[in-house]
């Protein structure tokens, strides 16, 4: 199973995650990552320790977010300059309403996640009449108030001891309203001594003056003006109320943790759905350009074979011109040498005949020369006989 969350702080060891479910988790330092990164992570990847740090980390986590939950408790911390008035409510939710001269609410302070429920920014400006009617309203709506669960714990305290504001008057109205509901109303009155010396503390004035009573029955800091102020009751009451909550917390829990079970189950499912598609996707992309390159080797066989026949043509082509080349070329050479032997047989022919006629002439010419030959050599003779 995979999960996501959030890198909150780094040890030497292990990084600790908020996770999406709102649990603290240890995750090893095999995964590279830093504080304010989102990462998802597998069981794997859970970072295993003793049981005593195991214990030790939900105290630190616990005390974690009981300063995360302060923290955001703060955010509606009240401005109290020109606030003469406090008044609470505690139902489970638990809350404070600043009032000012005009009995108008200047700000809120819930104390509880379950009185944010009740809340609204639109109550600033409203009477404390109003905003109570409205959160008792709300309360019933959303089953913190019913007929097991009928307790409405009311307390109130002038800051300004100047002031003429009476908070019973609206309170008392508030009482008549609801009285004929099944809802049971206790209102009680705190000095400005006893808001004082309670300011620190992270309790509504309401539940701070409960404990006061049920510790300290004769105080003179709290007076109880409407209802029964049976501490007792009120806090069996409020156990099995915070018990039956605790149960409901639990079982939503226990709901919410199921969901994103099936959420991250359906999420798994749709990533290897789609790891799946995108295999199947890449073997048919990989099959298409298998295919693809056969086709384009077969093209380049194809090719190729027509290039050499075409090659191959194109050589007997070339052969062919010059075995006709040739050809001519010695026809050209065998005509020349008819004609130079012609010419020869020709020049010779003449040649011969020309000698023919040279011997003839010499024929004729030599009885010529005998004769003379003759006389000269009688000549010869004569001249010896002399």
């Amino acid at each position: 199973m995979m999960y996501k969350g959030t890198v909150i702080e780094e040890s030497k060891k292990c990084y600790i995650i908020f996770t999406d479910q709102c649990e603290y988790v240890k995750v090893k330092k095999d995964i590279k990552t830093q504080i304010g990164n989102e990462i998802y992570f597998i069981e794997e990847d859970l970072f295993q320790e003793s049981k005593t740090s195991v214990n030790r980390w939900v105290a630190i986590a616990a005390s974690f977010m009981f300063i995360i939950i302060l923290m955001s408790y703060n955010l509606y911390k009240p401005m109290v300059s020109n606030a003469i008035a406090v008044v609470s409510v505690d139902i489970n939710p638990s809350m404070e309403f600043y009032i000012d001269e005009n009995r108008r609410v200047q700000s809120i302070k819930p104390y509880n996640e379950e009185a944010e429920l009740l809340l609204s920014e639109k109550y600033i400006g409203m009477s404390v009449e109003q905003v109570i009617n409205r959160v008792i309203d709300r309360a019933v709506e959303l089953n913190y108030l019913s007929t097991q669960n009928n307790t409405v714990f009311i307390a109130g305290g002038i800051l300004n001891e100047d002031s003429n504001i009476r908070l019973s008057d609206e309170i008392n109205q508030i009482v008549e309203a609801y009285g004929s509901r099944n809802i049971d109303i206790t209102y009680v009155e705190v000095s400005a001594e006893f808001i004082i010396s309670k300011e620190a503390k992270e309790e509504s004035i309401g539940k701070m003056a409960k404990n006061e009573l049920k510790n300290n029955p004769t105080t003179t800091e709290v007076t109880t003006m409407i209802g029964d102020i049976d501490i007792a009751r009120q806090d069996q009451s409020y156990e099995k109320k915070q018990e039956k909550e605790e149960k409901k917390v639990e079982i939503k829990l226990e709901h919410e943790e199921k969901k994103v079970e099936k959420e991250i189950e359906n999420e798994e499912k749709k990533v290897e759905k789609k790891l799946e598609q995108e295999e199947k996707k890449v073997e048919k992309e990989i099959e298409q350009d298998e295919k693809k390159a056969e086709k384009e080797i077969e093209q380049d066989e194809k090719k190729t074979e027509k290039e050499i026949e075409q090659e191959e043509k194109k050589a007997e082509k070339e052969i062919e011109q010059e075995e006709k080349k040739a050809e001519k070329e010695i026809e050209q050479e065998e005509k020349k040498a008819e004609k130079e032997i012609e010419q020869e047989e020709k020049k010779a022919e003449k040649e011969i005949e020309q000698e023919e006629k040279k011997a003839e002439k010499e024929i004729v010419i030599e009885p010529e020369n005998k004769k003379a030959e003759k006389e000269i050599e009688q000549e010869r003779k004569n001249q010896k006989k002399k």
